[in-house]
């Protein structure tokens, strides 16, 4: 059996399991709209259903462990789904659950907060495992307890490396209230009709081998004889992390450590991690982490600083531990109290899931495992196989990632399936493989049905979705970029074209923002071919005050607009006209062109050296026009405006602009890494070190090579490659250097990837008046104060990575690094070369010159 996508991935992700043949496709999809059809009377059957499954399964459960047989209670249904509304996922992990033959089904470590502030919920938790048959081992801790209650006493808590050091009055008021806490726990159990039995201390062996820490025990062994025997007479056994010598001394051991032990000796099924902060907390966002690959994050976690929470990464280490010394098939996770059953019986899940740390085996072409199908005949090209487990035979988690050369050169390789293996369900395992997939093919693309976009959690233009909607020139496709999670698509070949209803789509989303302009001003595009004119197309559907009304491009010539662009027809009724044809106007055309004659502002998305023909036929029939040119042939040109708003004094010369150079890509990247340096704001801490020259290391994505046929965008050339050029006297280093006002030094690369930049810049700061050089915080803090008006600007703790801001639409500044022996400053920075520097740039000039709303058109989401 193959079963479906966990943790992110949409509804119709998870019920794929397999590529279907053409007549189960049929098949799902009539299955899919079938299910959103069924009246609301049939969710009686499918709750008296899952009763019955439930009561079975919890028999099943007790009977395997030794338990009375007897019906599981009615009550618990309710429970559950008052959680968990997916019936089928409830019946799929009661199923799994039911298997499991070890004694103790979880282990639930359970910080002194909640036991504090959410016992109640914890309690209705353990009560619907408990009538569910499957019961948990609860270890408890009392740190915030034990704090107030030293607090009281004028005693301050002292830590080494996450332990608290304990000496004889700290271990006095460490046994008394533990013991209060666990009697509390055990108290509340039994009056929610939980079996439960108190154990405070005479589980945990332990001796002091840490004599800095006072009465502080290394766990020696597990007394998990009573453990055992109160699970097999359905007892939920409440332990604390109290542990007892060889000479019968009480000791103080960290509950995560305890738990640890505990865990090993035990073997669960699962470990839970009950936290008040339901989750691992990312330290930017103060946000929870999904999923967390132990393999390949855990040391980048383990090297942050933890200066003040030493128990954070005490915590990180523990976990670790557990993931060494347990199956494959054992899950551990962080959550909240009321969270953990959705993080149990669903799917998404709810909280962080922490996964094994095995490395993903990477397969060049196709090769044999159980868990993909066979390919179907074809002209599929199996680009490289993904294996995450211990052997090919024996796998976790499969994946296939394939090309379908007949569908065109411009599609990306498409994902042909990713499947886990029953057993593993759960696990996260197919989030670390999807992740090395996003780091070997950042550019991805799979079918996505009608039916399942109304049926998916994933919906384009919804806050929800984790990606970009690019529809392809070829009927046949869809594809999806991602930054998320994988759709399981169908197959490539046989697919219809996606349409989303127009309650989806991002333009009726942003019709609620902005009022469209009954008059908007007309705009023309000179080389819309190119990948830039393409994306500022697509800006255009969604801006209220503009209307494009001539596409000029040879290569497209006689071809509608919103057909080459894949835009679907209500585009029209914003800035494309769904009659709008592509033509192949020359400069002697422009005159004589009807529409042309009509447009308000020219847009030249045309190769470097051809756009001057151009101005000087409209300078002479259209002078009043406004002008933008999105290549580098003004840049140079003092006559017109240089367009990068965030240059200090850039949005008032803007204003009413008739003659517009839009900055480079590359360029976009570096000045925003180096202005508040060159350029800084006065009285800032920042300033660029006198007779030092910056330099910065560059690479960009391929799509940065235009669509000319090179080395430069070849992707089997750049397949695991990087290619330098230019790398003196680029011009965008000359374009840096005129308008920072200092010389900058610039090495342009070009790599695998399809698009978005990241630039690595060194410089060389001035010392602060007291002969100091400021912190990276400081650093960071001026970074923000220069950026804070700046929309499209993120200044982050962080390094930014190019599939940060991949397909979005705003620059990141990061990552600050200062050598303070030198004042050596390294900062990165990431765009998007299709956006910032390019279309996006294009547009927000163009607001500020007609005083328009700056972002109109430009959607952050």
């Amino acid at each position: 059996m193959k079963t479906m996508l966990r943790r992110g991935a949409s509804a119709a992700a998870r019920r794929a399991a397999a590529t279907p043949t053409a007549a189960q496709v049929q098949m799902q999809r009539r299955t899919l709209v079938a299910r959103s059809l069924r009246p609301a009377t049939r969710k009686e059957n499918q709750l008296q259903r899952l009763q019955q499954r439930l009561r079975a399964s919890g028999a099943q459960a007790m009977a395997k462990r030794g338990f009375a047989s007897r019906a599981v209670k009615k009550e618990v249904i309710p429970e559950i789904l008052r959680a968990v509304s997916n019936t089928e996922e409830v019946e799929y992990y009661l199923d799994r659950f039911s298997d499991f033959e070890g004694s103790a089904f979880a282990v639930i470590k359970v910080g002194g907060d909640v036991v504090e502030y959410e016992l109640d919920t914890l309690v209705q938790t353990c009560s619907i495992l408990y009538k569910a048959g499957l019961k948990p081992v609860v270890i408890h801790g009392g740190g915030p307890q034990m704090n107030d209650e030293l607090a009281r006493k004028g005693v301050e808590p002292q830590y080494i490396n996450g332990s608290r050091v304990t000496d004889e009055a700290t271990l006095e008021v460490a046994q008394r209230i533990f013991t209060e806490l666990n009697e509390r726990v055990v108290k509340r159990m039994q009056q929610a009709g939980i079996n439960a039995k108190a154990f405070p201390t005479g589980v945990f062996r332990a001796e002091v081998d840490k004599p800095e820490l006072g009465f502080v025990g290394a766990v020696k062994g597990v007394n998990d004889g009573d453990i055992k025997q109160a699970l097999e007479e359905n007892v939920v056994p409440v332990l604390t992390s109290l542990g007892t010598s060889g000479d019968g001394q009480v000791l103080n051991i960290n509950a995560d450590v305890a738990a640890r032990d505990l865990v090993h000796t035990l073997q669960p099924m699962r470990v839970m991690f009950a936290s008040s902060k339901g989750g691992w907390l990312d330290d930017d966002t103060g946000k929870v982490v999904n999923i967390i690959d132990m393999a390949n994050e855990y040391e980048m976690l383990a090297s942050k600083d933890y200066e003040g929470r030493q128990g954070t990464l005490l915590k990180l280490n523990e976990i670790k531990r557990i993931l060494d010394g347990v199956p494959s098939s054992t899950a551990v996770a962080i959550t909240g109290a009321d969270t953990m059953v959705r993080e149990l019986f669903t799917h998404a899940g709810a909280g962080t899931l922490f996964t094994t740390g095995i490395p993903v085996q990477r397969i060049e072409g196709d090769a044999s495992t159980p868990l993909l199908s066979p390919l179907p005949k074809g002209d599929a090209v199996v680009e490289a196989t993904y294996i995450y487990g211990p052997s090919a035979d024996k796998p976790y988690c499969a994946g296939r990632i394939v090309r379908l050369p007949k569908l065109g050169a411009d599609l990306p390789p498409v994902l042909n399936e990713i499947v886990l293996s029953p057993q593993h369900h759960g696990n996260g395992y197919e989030h670390v493989l999807w992740k090395c997939m996003q780091r070997d093919f950042p550019s991805l693309a799979w079918t996505w049905t009608v039916e399942e976009a109304k049926q998916g959690s994933l919906k384009a233009g919804s806050s929800a979705a984790d990606g970009t909607l690019c529809h392809w020139a070829s009927d046949s496709n869809v594809a999806w970029y991602n930054r998320g999670h994988p759709l399981k698509g169908w197959s490539a070949e046989k697919a219809p074209r996606l349409v989303i209803d127009p309650p989806e789509t991002k333009a009726v989303k942003y019709a609620h923002e902005y009022t469209p302009n009954a008059n908007p001003v007309k705009v023309g595009l000179l080389g819309a071919r190119g990948y830039v004119g393409r994306e500022f197309v697509k800006l255009l559907t969604d801006h209220p005050n503009m209307e494009l009304t001539v596409a000029s491009s040879r290569a497209l010539s006689g071809q509608r607009v919103i057909d080459c662009f894949g835009l679907d027809k209500t585009a029209a009724v914003r800035g494309v006209a769904d009659t709008l044809r592509f033509n192949a106007l020359e400069p002697e055309d422009l005159a004589e062109d009807d529409a042309a004659r009509e447009v308000d502002i020219w847009v030249l998305a045309l190769p470097n050296g051809l756009a001057p023909k151009f101005v000087d036929a409209l300078e002479k029939f259209a002078p009043d026009s406004t002008m933008i040119d999105l290549g580098a042939d003004y840049r140079f040109d003092d006559s017109w405006v240089y367009g990068l708003p965030e240059r200090p004094g850039a949005r008032e010369a803007l204003k009413g602009a008739k003659r517009i150079s839009n900055p480079g890509c590359y360029a976009s990247a570096l000045q925003l890494a180096l202005m508040p340096i060159i350029q800084p704001m006065s009285g800032g801490l920042l300033k660029l070190q006198s007779g030092t020259v910056p330099s910065s290391f560059g690479v960009s994505g391929y799509s940065g090579a235009g669509t000319n046929p090179s080395d430069k965008n070849d992707p089997q050339v750049l397949k695991d490659n990087i290619i330098p050029y230019s790398l003196v006297s680029h011009m965008h280093e000359r374009e840096c250097t005129k308008h920072l006002g200092s010389q900058v030094a610039f090495m342009p690369h070009v790599a695998s990837w399809f698009q978005g930049i990241h630039m690595t810049s060194t410089v060389h700061i001035e010392p602060t008046q007291g002969g100091n050089y400021p912190s990276t915080d400081e650093i960071r803090a001026e970074f923000q104060e220069y950026y804070k008006d700046e929309p499209l600007v993120k200044v982050t703790k962080e390094a930014p990575t190019v599939r940060d801001n991949m397909f979005r639409h705003h620059g990141a500044v990061g990552g600050f690094t200062l050598d303070q022996e030198t004042g050596r400053l390294v900062v990165v920075s990431t765009v998007d070369n299709l956006n910032l520097g390019a279309a996006t740039h294009c547009t927000q000039n163009l607001n500020i010159a007609f005083g328009f709303d700056e972002l109109a058109g430009i959607d952050l989401d």
